[in-house]
């Protein structure tokens, strides 16, 4: 009698391969956490160097500056471009990039009066 696992990997066999990215390669990842209007994928990216074991990689931006974190291959989608891009489809920003908070509205001055 076989198992329900054994039954499943032979009605889906792709199911049990993970994808294989190679460096060069053209790919979107997905965007989690996302907002309700920001599109699930982002990119395009490069893959830089591909960490096979652990099934991530390290990308690059089309502007040639290393994305910060590994992404596991799972989270990205290849794609096949016809020339090198220039900018990504969607920006979202690079993990660790966000820009210093405004100043907190309790500090501020509101005494002034600013109409003449």
């Amino acid at each position: 009698m076989e198992t329900m696992q054994e039954q499943y990997l032979k009605k889906h066999p792709k199911a049990a391969e993970p994808r294989r990215f190679s460096e060069g390669d053209y790919v979107l990842v997905l965007n989690i956490p996302r907002r309700k209007l920001e599109p699930k994928w982002i990119g395009p990216f490069t893959v830089r160097s591909a960490y096979h074991e652990f099934d991530s990689y390290q990308l690059v931006l089309p502007s040639g500056q290393i994305w910060p974190v590994q992404v596991h291959g799972d989270r990205m989608r290849p794609i096949a471009l016809d020339e090198e891009p220039d900018h990504l489809w969607y920006y979202k920003g690079i993990p660790g990039d966000e820009p210093e908070p405004e100043e907190p509205i309790a500090d501020r001055d509101l005494t002034a009066d600013d109409d003449p």
